[in-house]
């Protein structure tokens, strides 16, 4: 729940609404393919480390390109 604990109320919805519109069962397997796991636990890695050392403005950078890039994968996936 990282996008909860970066207390940035816009991004918590934002990920709510995403899932919400998404058919889960339809992009399972497309968005926890291997590669895109190692991504997004690398970038959450570099969120709550910048979390842990109170670097603020770093971690809301770090959250807002993570959930970009896991709605372009979406986006993608919806295209295509």
């Amino acid at each position: 729940m990282i996008h909860v604990a970066s207390g940035l109320h816009y991004v918590r919805l934002l990920v709510e609404h995403q899932w919400n519109l998404v058919d889960y069962t339809a992009v399972i397997d497309f968005v926890f393919q291997p590669e895109n796991m190692r991504r997004s636990s690398e970038d959450h890695l570099r969120i709550l480390t910048h979390l842990k050392n109170r670097e603020a403005d770093e971690a809301r950078k770090a959250m807002e390109a993570h959930v970009m890039r896991v709605a372009h994968l979406l986006r993608e996936r919806w295209r295509g």
